[in-house]
């Protein structure tokens, strides 16, 4: 049976093309987390970013479970990669610990755009960690991105704090993470890789409960609902839009980030991003599609 690379047009069961639904999670998935991220920066006055990351986790078991169902999974829970389940869900909670107290200091735009610097981090871990290779062109397109992240990151710019560096520490995190899941996605399913990291996600967070627990009232605990589940929902469509179609054809939609960032930035919070984050999201994402296209010609 061909691979989702090697035949783009294959159709699933609606009738539609495997790559079109692919797609059309890619965008929902960053849709999603656009509208938790805007969660989190509203409940983050309150409440501190362990307690968030506990509601995170334990709603996420919902749509997890509904996916292990989903895919006949229930019953192959059990698995030899204990440690990397464990190592991998430690790392999920220091990215978005990291970004949790990385939203309220910087526009939604700004954490955007720094974030966009992880699929270069990707391709130079994969280098270190997996032994996979990149050409002299692959390697001058990271160095760009870097330096993108570098005029961002410039002291002038108000991106040049606290919150700035926090989001690059998440997304440093978050790249090690996809090296993580890369690595047991050759043996466990996306549903099963998902109830393990919001499991112990939960558990290991909820250690920290009791000197930081602050009783939610009717609102916060609605949103801290609506914050797990989504953030469930979003993790496992973005994980189908990878399994259903190569990365160089999912992978740019979540340049889209960019239009919700500015949008629900302004919407909610009135605010408008440094103008010093246009010129280095041109260069980290050409720099990111540039690594792409070069993906897709060494698949073909």
């Amino acid at each position: 049976m061909d691979s989702p690379a090697k035949n783009p047009g294959a159709r699933l069961g609606t009738g539609l093309p495997r790559t079109t639904l692919a797609m059309a999670s890619m965008i929902a998935s960053v849709f999603i987390f656009s509208m938790v991220d805007v969660i989190v920066k509203l409940l983050d006055e309150q409440y501190s970013a362990m307690q968030i990351f506990f509601f995170r986790s334990l709603f996420a078991i919902l749509p997890a479970a509904v996916a292990l169902r989903a895919e006949g999974s229930s019953r192959r829970l059990k698995t030899r990669y204990w440690p990397i389940h464990v190592l991998g869900s430690f790392l999920m909670m220091a990215f978005l610990v990291c970004n949790f107290l990385a939203l309220p200091r910087i526009s939604l735009a700004e954490f955007y755009v720094i974030s966009y610097s992880a699929p270069l981090l990707i391709v130079l871990m994969g280098t270190v960690l997996l032994a996979e290779k990149i050409n002299l062109s692959q390697g001058v397109a990271v160095a760009a991105g870097f330096g993108g992240v570098l005029y961002i990151f410039q002291p002038s710019g108000e991106v040049f704090n606290a919150g700035g560096f926090l989001a690059l520490a998440g997304t440093v995190l978050f790249s090690i993470t996809m090296i993580v899941v890369r690595i047991l996605g050759r043996t466990e399913t996306e549903g099963v890789t998902a109830f393990y990291f919001a499991v112990i996600g939960a558990i290991a967070s909820s250690v920290f409960l009791p000197w930081v627990w602050i009783t939610p009232d009717l609102y916060g605990t609605a949103l801290l609902i609506t914050l797990g589940i989504l953030g469930g929902i979003g993790q496992l469509l973005m994980a189908k839009a990878f399994k259903d179609a190569a990365a160089v054809m999912v992978s740019p939609f979540q340049y889209t980030s960019i239009f919700w960032g500015v949008l629900f930035g302004y919407v909610f919070f009135e605010a408008r991003p440094d103008p010093v984050v246009l010129p280095g999201f041109v260069i980290i994402a050409s720099s990111g599609l540039f690594l792409l296209v070069q993906s897709r010609q060494s698949v073909e």
